[in-house]
Protein backbone atom coordinates (compact mmCIF):
# COMPACT_ATOMS: atom_id res chain seq x y z
CA UNK A 1 0.00 0.00 0.00
CA UNK A 2 1.27 3.24 -1.16
CA UNK A 3 1.87 6.56 1.11
CA UNK A 4 -0.78 8.07 -0.79
CA UNK A 5 -3.23 5.33 -0.03
CA UNK A 6 -2.47 5.22 3.67
CA UNK A 7 -3.19 9.41 3.46
CA UNK A 8 -6.70 8.87 2.42
CA UNK A 9 -7.07 5.83 4.95
CA UNK A 10 -6.11 8.34 8.09
CA UNK A 11 -7.32 11.59 6.62
CA UNK A 12 -10.16 11.15 4.33
CA UNK A 13 -12.70 10.46 6.99
CA UNK A 14 -11.91 13.12 9.04
CA UNK A 15 -11.92 15.63 5.36
CA UNK A 16 -15.29 14.25 4.77
CA UNK A 17 -15.80 14.92 8.53
CA UNK A 18 -15.44 18.17 8.26
CA UNK A 19 -17.37 18.79 4.93
CA UNK A 20 -20.54 17.38 6.66
CA UNK A 21 -20.08 19.28 9.51
CA UNK A 22 -19.96 22.44 6.87
CA UNK A 23 -22.85 21.45 5.08
CA UNK A 24 -24.70 21.10 8.44
CA UNK A 25 -24.37 24.52 9.50
CA UNK A 26 -25.25 26.29 6.16
CA UNK A 27 -28.21 23.85 6.07
CA UNK A 28 -28.92 25.13 10.24
CA UNK A 29 -28.26 28.71 8.94
CA UNK A 30 -30.65 28.59 5.97
CA UNK A 31 -33.61 27.10 8.16
CA UNK A 32 -33.08 29.70 11.20
CA UNK A 33 -33.25 32.02 8.00
CA UNK A 34 -36.63 30.67 7.03
CA UNK A 35 -37.72 30.84 10.19
CA UNK A 36 -39.78 33.72 11.39
CA UNK A 37 -39.46 33.20 15.20
CA UNK A 38 -35.72 32.78 15.01
CA UNK A 39 -33.76 35.82 15.49
CA UNK A 40 -30.49 34.24 15.32
CA UNK A 41 -30.02 34.17 12.07
CA UNK A 42 -31.62 37.06 9.65
CA UNK A 43 -31.80 39.16 6.60
CA UNK A 44 -29.92 42.08 6.60
CA UNK A 45 -33.28 44.47 5.48
CA UNK A 46 -35.06 42.56 8.83
CA UNK A 47 -32.48 43.93 11.13
CA UNK A 48 -33.72 47.53 11.94
CA UNK A 49 -37.01 46.44 13.36
CA UNK A 50 -35.29 43.60 15.65
CA UNK A 51 -32.20 45.19 17.65
CA UNK A 52 -32.85 46.69 21.26
CA UNK A 53 -29.71 49.13 21.63
CA UNK A 54 -31.02 52.35 23.40
CA UNK A 55 -32.29 54.54 20.76
CA UNK A 56 -30.42 57.74 21.21
CA UNK A 57 -26.76 58.14 21.70
CA UNK A 58 -23.05 57.94 21.04
CA UNK A 59 -22.39 54.57 19.29
CA UNK A 60 -18.90 53.22 18.25
CA UNK A 61 -19.39 50.76 15.28
CA UNK A 62 -16.85 48.44 14.52
CA UNK A 63 -16.17 46.60 11.21
CA UNK A 64 -14.01 43.47 11.51
CA UNK A 65 -12.53 41.05 8.82
CA UNK A 66 -12.49 37.42 8.90
CA UNK A 67 -8.78 37.57 10.01
CA UNK A 68 -9.94 39.32 13.37
CA UNK A 69 -8.59 42.83 12.38
CA UNK A 70 -10.46 45.66 12.39
CA UNK A 71 -11.64 46.73 8.60
CA UNK A 72 -12.92 50.00 9.62
CA UNK A 73 -14.08 51.93 13.00
CA UNK A 74 -16.65 55.24 13.55
CA UNK A 75 -18.08 57.33 16.17
CA UNK A 76 -22.21 57.86 15.11
CA UNK A 77 -23.67 60.44 17.40
CA UNK A 78 -27.48 60.05 16.40
CA UNK A 79 -29.83 57.27 16.73
CA UNK A 80 -28.92 53.08 16.91
CA UNK A 81 -30.49 52.93 13.17
CA UNK A 82 -27.95 55.19 12.06
CA UNK A 83 -25.12 53.49 13.87
CA UNK A 84 -26.76 50.06 12.43
CA UNK A 85 -27.65 51.41 8.93
CA UNK A 86 -23.26 52.29 9.08
CA UNK A 87 -22.15 48.73 9.69
CA UNK A 88 -25.17 47.26 7.04
CA UNK A 89 -23.45 49.68 4.67
CA UNK A 90 -20.22 48.01 4.92
CA UNK A 91 -22.29 44.68 4.41
CA UNK A 92 -23.57 44.88 1.28
CA UNK A 93 -20.74 46.32 -0.09
CA UNK A 94 -19.50 43.18 0.59
CA UNK A 95 -22.10 41.33 -0.86
CA UNK A 96 -23.78 39.70 2.66
CA UNK A 97 -27.40 39.41 2.26
CA UNK A 98 -27.80 37.93 5.96
CA UNK A 99 -26.05 37.76 9.27
CA UNK A 100 -26.12 35.64 12.77
CA UNK A 101 -26.85 37.65 15.19
CA UNK A 102 -24.78 37.28 18.33
CA UNK A 103 -25.38 39.97 21.37
CA UNK A 104 -28.58 42.26 20.95
CA UNK A 105 -28.83 44.14 24.09
CA UNK A 106 -29.54 47.89 24.90
CA UNK A 107 -25.81 48.09 25.05
CA UNK A 108 -24.57 45.89 22.20
CA UNK A 109 -25.05 44.52 19.18
CA UNK A 110 -22.33 42.11 17.56
CA UNK A 111 -23.85 40.80 13.95
CA UNK A 112 -21.33 38.30 11.59
CA UNK A 113 -21.85 36.83 8.03
CA UNK A 114 -23.63 33.64 8.47
CA UNK A 115 -20.27 31.25 7.90
CA UNK A 116 -16.56 31.99 6.98
CA UNK A 117 -15.99 32.59 3.48
CA UNK A 118 -12.78 30.92 2.33
CA UNK A 119 -12.70 31.69 -0.90
CA UNK A 120 -10.06 33.72 -2.52
CA UNK A 121 -6.55 34.44 -1.93
CA UNK A 122 -7.72 37.44 0.26
CA UNK A 123 -9.38 35.75 2.55
CA UNK A 124 -8.47 37.21 5.75
CA UNK A 125 -9.15 40.41 4.39
CA UNK A 126 -13.22 39.82 3.97
CA UNK A 127 -15.67 41.34 5.90
CA UNK A 128 -16.75 38.94 8.78
CA UNK A 129 -18.63 40.87 11.63
CA UNK A 130 -19.26 43.71 13.11
CA UNK A 131 -20.00 45.14 16.98
CA UNK A 132 -22.02 48.66 17.65
CA UNK A 133 -21.13 49.56 21.21
CA UNK A 134 -23.55 52.38 23.03
CA UNK A 135 -20.61 54.76 24.31
CA UNK A 136 -22.85 57.17 25.96
CA UNK A 137 -26.74 57.79 26.12
CA UNK A 138 -28.51 60.78 24.46
CA UNK A 139 -32.38 62.38 25.12
CA UNK A 140 -33.98 62.46 22.00
CA UNK A 141 -34.46 65.75 20.07
CA UNK A 142 -37.25 67.88 21.25
CA UNK A 143 -39.72 68.00 18.27
CA UNK A 144 -39.95 71.78 16.86
CA UNK A 145 -42.99 73.53 17.50
CA UNK A 146 -43.52 76.37 15.10
CA UNK A 147 -45.49 79.42 15.55
CA UNK A 148 -48.41 79.64 13.49
CA UNK A 149 -46.68 83.03 11.96
CA UNK A 150 -43.21 80.92 11.04
CA UNK A 151 -45.33 77.71 9.80
CA UNK A 152 -42.56 76.18 7.23
CA UNK A 153 -43.55 76.45 3.69
CA UNK A 154 -41.91 73.19 2.66
CA UNK A 155 -42.29 69.93 4.78
CA UNK A 156 -39.88 69.49 6.78
CA UNK A 157 -37.58 66.96 6.14
CA UNK A 158 -34.95 66.32 9.38
CA UNK A 159 -35.94 68.03 12.64
CA UNK A 160 -32.05 68.27 13.09
CA UNK A 161 -31.92 70.28 9.87
CA UNK A 162 -35.44 71.90 9.58
CA UNK A 163 -36.12 73.81 6.46
CA UNK A 164 -36.47 77.72 7.41
CA UNK A 165 -38.13 80.53 5.85
CA UNK A 166 -35.67 83.54 6.78
CA UNK A 167 -32.02 83.49 7.27
CA UNK A 168 -30.17 86.13 8.81
CA UNK A 169 -27.43 88.08 5.92
CA UNK A 170 -25.05 90.03 6.94
CA UNK A 171 -25.49 93.52 5.23
CA UNK A 172 -21.71 94.80 5.72
CA UNK A 173 -20.39 95.08 2.29
CA UNK A 174 -16.88 95.99 3.17
CA UNK A 175 -14.93 93.10 1.70
CA UNK A 176 -12.48 91.49 3.90
CA UNK A 177 -8.46 92.77 3.72
CA UNK A 178 -6.35 90.01 2.88
CA UNK A 179 -4.78 88.02 5.74
CA UNK A 180 -1.78 85.95 5.27
CA UNK A 181 0.98 84.54 7.46
CA UNK A 182 4.28 83.46 5.34
CA UNK A 183 6.41 83.22 8.13
CA UNK A 184 6.80 82.64 11.99
CA UNK A 185 9.43 83.65 13.74
CA UNK A 186 10.35 81.42 16.59
CA UNK A 187 13.50 82.08 19.10
CA UNK A 188 15.39 79.04 20.61
CA UNK A 189 16.62 78.84 23.78
CA UNK A 190 19.79 79.64 22.86
CA UNK A 191 18.83 83.08 22.04
CA UNK A 192 18.93 82.48 18.16
CA UNK A 193 15.98 83.47 16.22
CA UNK A 194 14.74 81.97 13.24
CA UNK A 195 11.37 82.36 10.93
CA UNK A 196 9.44 79.42 9.72
CA UNK A 197 7.48 79.08 7.07
CA UNK A 198 3.76 78.82 8.21
CA UNK A 199 3.17 75.76 5.93
CA UNK A 200 5.77 74.23 7.00
CA UNK A 201 5.64 73.73 11.16
CA UNK A 202 5.04 70.59 11.48
CA UNK A 203 8.95 69.84 9.53
CA UNK A 204 11.48 68.34 11.71
CA UNK A 205 14.29 70.88 12.17
CA UNK A 206 17.51 71.63 14.13
CA UNK A 207 18.82 74.99 15.71
CA UNK A 208 21.25 76.31 12.82
CA UNK A 209 23.23 78.15 15.83
CA UNK A 210 23.95 75.43 18.84
CA UNK A 211 21.97 72.26 17.19
CA UNK A 212 19.46 71.52 19.44
CA UNK A 213 16.25 69.67 18.33
CA UNK A 214 14.07 72.89 17.76
CA UNK A 215 11.03 70.33 15.75
CA UNK A 216 7.57 72.03 17.52
CA UNK A 217 5.72 69.39 19.09
CA UNK A 218 1.86 68.98 18.11
CA UNK A 219 0.52 71.38 20.97
CA UNK A 220 3.32 74.16 20.10
CA UNK A 221 1.59 73.98 16.68
CA UNK A 222 -1.61 74.44 18.16
CA UNK A 223 -0.51 77.32 19.93
CA UNK A 224 0.83 79.01 16.82
CA UNK A 225 -1.83 78.41 14.61
CA UNK A 226 -4.32 79.91 17.36
CA UNK A 227 -2.38 82.90 17.96
CA UNK A 228 -2.46 83.20 14.24
CA UNK A 229 -6.42 82.92 14.12
CA UNK A 230 -6.45 85.96 16.72
CA UNK A 231 -4.41 87.70 14.67
CA UNK A 232 -6.08 87.65 11.98
CA UNK A 233 -9.73 88.19 13.71
CA UNK A 234 -7.91 91.15 15.22
CA UNK A 235 -7.16 92.62 11.55
CA UNK A 236 -10.05 92.64 10.05
CA UNK A 237 -12.39 94.01 13.12
CA UNK A 238 -9.14 97.01 12.78
CA UNK A 239 -9.85 97.15 8.94
CA UNK A 240 -13.65 97.55 9.53
CA UNK A 241 -12.95 100.31 11.71
CA UNK A 242 -11.47 102.13 9.11
CA UNK A 243 -7.38 101.46 9.55
CA UNK A 244 -5.70 100.12 6.26
CA UNK A 245 -1.69 99.47 6.48
CA UNK A 246 -2.40 97.15 9.60
CA UNK A 247 0.30 94.98 11.60
CA UNK A 248 -0.38 92.42 14.06
CA UNK A 249 2.04 90.61 16.55
CA UNK A 250 1.22 88.08 18.99
CA UNK A 251 4.11 87.13 21.44
CA UNK A 252 3.79 83.95 23.57
CA UNK A 253 6.41 81.40 25.12
CA UNK A 254 5.84 77.72 23.51
CA UNK A 255 4.98 75.07 25.78
CA UNK A 256 4.27 71.81 25.70
CA UNK A 257 1.95 71.79 28.41
CA UNK A 258 -0.94 71.98 25.86
CA UNK A 259 -3.83 74.43 25.33
CA UNK A 260 -6.87 75.13 28.12
CA UNK A 261 -9.63 72.88 25.92
CA UNK A 262 -13.03 75.01 26.07
CA UNK A 263 -16.73 74.33 24.90
CA UNK A 264 -15.79 77.06 22.07
CA UNK A 265 -12.81 75.70 21.37
CA UNK A 266 -12.85 72.29 21.22
CA UNK A 267 -13.57 71.45 17.66
CA UNK A 268 -10.69 73.71 16.54
CA UNK A 269 -8.41 72.56 18.36
CA UNK A 270 -9.30 68.94 17.51
CA UNK A 271 -8.94 69.82 13.45
CA UNK A 272 -5.85 71.60 14.42
CA UNK A 273 -4.55 68.25 16.01
CA UNK A 274 -5.58 66.46 13.65
CA UNK A 275 -4.54 68.34 10.76
CA UNK A 276 -1.06 68.43 12.05
CA UNK A 277 -0.36 64.96 13.34
CA UNK A 278 -1.68 63.16 10.19
CA UNK A 279 -0.12 65.23 7.66
CA UNK A 280 -2.90 64.38 5.04
CA UNK A 281 -4.23 67.74 4.60
CA UNK A 282 -2.76 71.46 4.14
CA UNK A 283 -3.19 73.94 7.74
CA UNK A 284 -5.34 75.91 5.51
CA UNK A 285 -8.02 73.22 5.62
CA UNK A 286 -8.36 73.33 9.04
CA UNK A 287 -11.54 75.61 9.24
CA UNK A 288 -13.20 73.04 6.69
CA UNK A 289 -12.30 70.29 9.08
CA UNK A 290 -14.12 72.28 11.75
CA UNK A 291 -17.28 72.96 9.80
CA UNK A 292 -17.41 69.62 8.94
CA UNK A 293 -17.71 68.82 12.85
CA UNK A 294 -21.09 70.40 12.67
CA UNK A 295 -22.52 68.04 11.05
CA UNK A 296 -20.91 65.10 13.39
CA UNK A 297 -23.94 64.83 15.50
CA UNK A 298 -26.16 63.38 13.12
CA UNK A 299 -23.94 61.92 10.57
CA UNK A 300 -20.67 59.39 10.70
CA UNK A 301 -17.29 60.51 8.63
CA UNK A 302 -17.51 58.63 5.85
CA UNK A 303 -20.54 60.10 4.66
CA UNK A 304 -19.74 63.66 5.70
CA UNK A 305 -16.30 63.62 3.82
CA UNK A 306 -17.86 62.11 0.82
CA UNK A 307 -20.52 64.55 1.03
CA UNK A 308 -17.54 67.97 0.99
CA UNK A 309 -15.66 66.03 -1.63
CA UNK A 310 -19.25 66.17 -3.63
CA UNK A 311 -20.29 69.16 -3.61
CA UNK A 312 -18.74 72.21 -5.99
CA UNK A 313 -17.10 71.60 -9.11
CA UNK A 314 -15.28 68.30 -9.90
CA UNK A 315 -12.25 67.55 -10.73
CA UNK A 316 -12.00 66.09 -14.41
CA UNK A 317 -12.11 62.51 -15.59
CA UNK A 318 -8.73 63.03 -16.65
CA UNK A 319 -6.96 64.76 -13.81
CA UNK A 320 -8.72 62.23 -11.54
CA UNK A 321 -6.88 59.53 -13.68
CA UNK A 322 -3.56 61.44 -13.18
CA UNK A 323 -4.74 61.33 -9.26
CA UNK A 324 -5.17 58.14 -8.88
CA UNK A 325 -8.41 58.34 -8.22
CA UNK A 326 -11.73 56.40 -9.94
CA UNK A 327 -13.21 58.35 -12.59
CA UNK A 328 -16.59 58.13 -11.04
CA UNK A 329 -15.05 59.02 -7.51
CA UNK A 330 -16.00 62.38 -5.84
CA UNK A 331 -13.47 64.83 -5.69
CA UNK A 332 -14.54 69.11 -6.07
CA UNK A 333 -11.60 71.31 -6.67
CA UNK A 334 -11.89 72.81 -3.23
CA UNK A 335 -11.04 69.47 -1.57
CA UNK A 336 -8.74 68.19 -3.39
CA UNK A 337 -7.00 71.63 -2.87
CA UNK A 338 -6.96 70.68 0.79
CA UNK A 339 -4.84 68.12 0.12
CA UNK A 340 -1.48 67.80 1.06
CA UNK A 341 1.34 65.99 -1.06
CA UNK A 342 0.72 62.68 1.61
CA UNK A 343 -3.09 63.29 1.42
CA UNK A 344 -2.44 63.17 -2.34
CA UNK A 345 -1.56 59.57 -1.85
CA UNK A 346 -4.56 58.75 -0.68
CA UNK A 347 -7.01 61.13 -1.70
CA UNK A 348 -10.64 59.43 -0.64
CA UNK A 349 -9.51 58.98 2.76
CA UNK A 350 -7.87 62.02 3.81
CA UNK A 351 -11.00 63.86 4.66
CA UNK A 352 -12.75 60.98 6.58
CA UNK A 353 -9.85 59.77 8.65
CA UNK A 354 -8.58 63.67 10.20
CA UNK A 355 -12.64 64.18 10.29
CA UNK A 356 -12.61 60.72 12.42
CA UNK A 357 -9.70 61.32 14.73
CA UNK A 358 -10.99 65.19 15.42
CA UNK A 359 -14.33 63.73 16.46
CA UNK A 360 -12.55 61.23 18.78
CA UNK A 361 -10.85 63.73 20.43
CA UNK A 362 -14.31 66.06 20.36
CA UNK A 363 -15.73 62.99 22.13
CA UNK A 364 -13.45 62.43 24.42
CA UNK A 365 -13.58 66.08 26.02
CA UNK A 366 -17.32 65.71 26.08
CA UNK A 367 -17.10 62.58 27.69
CA UNK A 368 -15.30 64.14 30.13
CA UNK A 369 -16.97 67.36 30.67
CA UNK A 370 -20.94 66.01 30.58
CA UNK A 371 -20.58 62.57 31.94
CA UNK A 372 -24.04 63.16 33.83
CA UNK A 373 -23.00 60.95 37.07
CA UNK A 374 -25.77 61.65 39.49
CA UNK A 375 -25.21 64.07 42.49
CA UNK A 376 -25.64 60.63 44.91
CA UNK A 377 -22.92 59.12 43.38
CA UNK A 378 -20.40 61.63 42.95
CA UNK A 379 -18.82 60.19 46.14
CA UNK A 380 -18.34 57.02 44.70
CA UNK A 381 -16.42 58.03 41.14
CA UNK A 382 -12.90 56.90 41.52
CA UNK A 383 -12.35 58.58 37.88
CA UNK A 384 -11.94 58.01 34.92
CA UNK A 385 -11.06 54.36 32.46
CA UNK A 386 -8.93 54.21 29.66
CA UNK A 387 -10.82 51.96 26.80
CA UNK A 388 -8.47 51.36 23.71
CA UNK A 389 -8.03 48.94 20.61
CA UNK A 390 -4.59 48.78 19.86
CA UNK A 391 -2.20 47.32 21.98
CA UNK A 392 0.74 47.87 19.67
CA UNK A 393 0.82 51.26 19.95
CA UNK A 394 2.60 52.56 22.94
CA UNK A 395 0.38 54.88 24.32
CA UNK A 396 -2.80 52.62 24.39
CA UNK A 397 -1.24 49.86 25.44
CA UNK A 398 0.11 51.78 28.55
CA UNK A 399 -2.96 52.75 29.79
CA UNK A 400 -5.63 50.55 28.66
CA UNK A 401 -7.84 49.66 31.30
CA UNK A 402 -6.32 52.22 33.76
CA UNK A 403 -8.22 54.55 36.03
CA UNK A 404 -7.10 58.66 36.18
CA UNK A 405 -8.29 61.92 37.37
CA UNK A 406 -9.82 64.06 35.11
CA UNK A 407 -7.17 66.37 35.09
CA UNK A 408 -4.86 63.54 33.51
CA UNK A 409 -7.35 62.40 30.68
CA UNK A 410 -5.14 62.87 27.73
CA UNK A 411 -8.14 64.52 25.38
CA UNK A 412 -5.86 65.38 22.87
CA UNK A 413 -3.69 62.51 21.78
CA UNK A 414 -0.18 61.78 22.99
CA UNK A 415 2.92 61.74 21.20
CA UNK A 416 3.44 58.63 21.62
CA UNK A 417 0.10 57.30 20.09
CA UNK A 418 0.12 56.07 16.83
CA UNK A 419 -3.15 55.35 16.11
CA UNK A 420 -3.65 56.79 13.15
CA UNK A 421 -6.99 57.75 14.82
CA UNK A 422 -6.45 58.37 18.16
CA UNK A 423 -9.29 55.74 18.78
CA UNK A 424 -9.30 55.62 22.58
CA UNK A 425 -12.11 55.95 24.88
CA UNK A 426 -13.19 57.88 28.23
CA UNK A 427 -15.53 57.05 30.20
CA UNK A 428 -16.48 57.30 34.25
CA UNK A 429 -15.58 54.37 37.04
CA UNK A 430 -16.85 53.89 39.88
CA UNK A 431 -15.76 52.26 43.17
CA UNK A 432 -18.85 51.36 45.12
CA UNK A 433 -17.10 50.55 48.31
CA UNK A 434 -15.50 54.42 48.18
CA UNK A 435 -17.20 56.83 50.77
CA UNK A 436 -18.65 54.16 52.83
CA UNK A 437 -17.73 54.33 56.43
Amino acid sequence: MDAKSIEWIVFGPLIVGMLLISWWAMSESHKRLNDPNDDRVLLLDQLPSKITLFAHGVYRVIILRQSGNIHAEHIVTGTAQQALATAMATFRRAKIDAVHVGTNTETELRIGRLYHDHRGSNEGKKVGKATISLVERAEPPAPIEWPTSMEPAMPIVSSASPVQRESLVDVSDAPEPSVSFQYVGITCDCGARFDLPADELQRERECEACGKDATLTPAQIIQVRQAATEAREEAITRYRAGEKDITVERKSKLTDAGVGLTAANIKTMAAEEAVTRLAYLKPEAVPAIVALMQDGMVEHPRAIATAYRKAGEQLSKAEKKVAGMRTNSFMSRQAFDDLSEEGKARPLAAHETTLLRAMFTENRFHRLNSHGVPEDLMKHLEGFKYDTLTRDCPFCGRVDGTVVQANDVAILPPSDCKCETANYMIGPHFDWLKGIK
